[in-house]
């Protein structure tokens, strides 16, 4: 079958439900119903809907049911479960991933503060040495100053004396 003979094949069969909700017809569109929506040949197969579709075949004859409609009850119930379980864990993968995308960005941000902060460190760095090399030389001329000082003081003794 293709997915359009499928998807008309659902449609009939959700009318005859439709129009005739408890008869024995509709019990049998139930079950077809299941079978279509789990059925491996179809690309659009939808286990949920085949679950309720079971499910609601059994409710209308709960009497007549077989093991192997309760195998594959079963096996829909789980599959379902597990269906539900990978979507829980895709989306707490979507959201790490958020929180990847986050930190990386949060990451290179702080990679470029980190380097402005090492430019600006060189940059007091050299003005350190700078203003260092500025005063010896201001503590060599005050040196010099004082021995000027010095020298004129004792000049002035010695030409006043």
């Amino acid at each position: 079958m293709t997915s359009d003979q499928y998807n008309q094949e659902i449609a009939k069969l959700k009318q005859i439900i439709k129009k005739k909700s408890k008869s024995p017809a509709a019990k049998a569109a139930h079950l077809k119903l299941a079978h279509l929506y789990s059925d491996h040949q179809n690309n659009n197969r939808n286990y949920r809907k085949a679950l309720e579709h079971l499910q609601a075949c059994i409710r209308l004859d709960d009497a007549k049911v077989d093991g192997d409609t309760l195998n594959w009850l079963a096996s829909l119930k789980e599959i379902e479960r597990l269906s539900q379980e990978v979507d829980s864990q895709n989306r707490r993968i979507g959201q790490m991933k958020q929180k990847l995308e986050q930190s990386k960005k949060e990451a290179s941000a702080l990679t470029r503060t980190n380097r402005k902060l090492r430019r600006e460190e060189i940059s007091l760095r050299d003005k350190t040495r700078k203003l260092e090399e500025s005063n010896l030389k201001l503590q060599k001329t005050i040196e010099m100053l004082k021995n000027l000082d010095q020298r004129l003081e004792e000049k002035r003794r010695n030409f006043n004396n």
